[in-house]
């Protein structure tokens, strides 16, 4: 909080003057926005996760139902939530990048029509489809950080109760404050720490199926890179997964927290292997049409009729 409110303070008016837009993101823009105003300046918030109240919401779910996770999810303070509040009420317009993120500004009585929904986009020359060759072992990829919100309780759990012999779940990320190892302690499960961006592919190259359980996100970028690598994604209704992924075809969409559909996700591709493939190519297929090329045309676009 002290950081983001420095930042804003230190911001020379010329900056502001010499703009046409200016465009903030959540929790560094209170005072931002106050002041382009004062210059007659449009201002733009950048919403990158969904609404406080509702990660709030999901964070007393998640402390209720896995209680050993608790350090993990401590409440914000109301004061960091109020002013987070304050610059829905002066953005212009409000731009993000999930239809989940869109849905919780409105459930706190954000007006729609100041929200605009524009997915973030991949490099298909960085990520290429890999080759899903016949094995006896599939290997499902956890990645990103080792922490509640991102559903890893409800998977380590479905993980343990299913107890597969011929499959494994490879977890990397950096591990979060306060994670008992013993958590997650089997032999079908692979810790590899954090992973460098710049190795993602050929981590992602050695696994068959993304699972990204999340409970709470503004998009994950991670499921869009592993489409566009030809791996199905098995994800949450609280990520980008409903604007990316057609359920049954390309992927595999449940609620965050239905523990049971977590498992029929999961078994679908242990006892369906030869699905794998189909799946992925047609997730590939799927993102093609979400490009960095298309998000920039998308955000000039936006910009263009908000100048106007």
């Amino acid at each position: 909080f002290l950081r983001n409110k420095t930042f804003q303070e230190l911001i020379p008016d010329e900056s502001i003057k010499s703009a046409d837009i200016i465009i903030g993101f959540d929790t560094s823009s209170w005072i931002l926005a106050d002041r382009a105003r004062k210059l007659g300046k449009r201002f733009i918030l950048e919403q990158t996760i969904a609404h406080p109240v509702k990660k709030e919401q999901i964070y007393q779910a998640i402390r209720m139902r896995y209680p050993g996770w608790a350090i993990q999810l401590m409440p914000k303070q109301q004061y960091m939530i109020d002013v987070e509040a304050d610059e829905h009420r002066k953005a212009d317009l409000i731009i993000s990048a999930s239809s989940f993120t869109r849905s919780s500004l409105i459930e706190q009585g954000i007006n729609p029509n100041k929200i605009k929904v524009i997915p973030l986009g991949v490099n298909l020359n960085q990520f290429k489809v890999k080759n899903h060759a016949t094995k006896t072992l599939v290997r499902f990829l956890y990645l990103g950080t080792l922490m509640a919100r991102k559903g890893l309780p409800a998977l380590l759990d479905v993980w343990k109760k299913l107890s597969p012999t011929d499959c494994e779940l490879w977890l990397a990320g950096p591990q979060e404050i306060g994670l008992n190892e013993n958590l997650y302690s089997s032999n079908s499960i692979k810790i590899l720490g954090k992973v460098p961006h710049s190795d993602i592919l050929e981590l992602i190259s050695q696994c068959d199926v993304l699972v990204f359980p999340s409970f709470f996100e503004g998009f994950g970028l991670v499921i869009l890179e592993a489409m566009a690598c030809g791996l199905p994604v098995i994800t949450t209704e609280a990520t980008a997964g409903p604007d990316l992924i057609e359920h049954g075809k390309d992927g595999l969409l449940y609620d965050s927290f239905d523990i049971d559909e977590l498992k029929k996700s999961l078994l679908h591709f242990m006892e369906n292997r030869e699905v794998i493939a189909e799946f992925g190519l047609r997730a590939r297929k799927k993102a093609e049409a979400f490009t960095w090329d298309t998000y920039r045309n998308e955000y000039v676009k936006t910009l263009s009729n908000f100048q106007c």
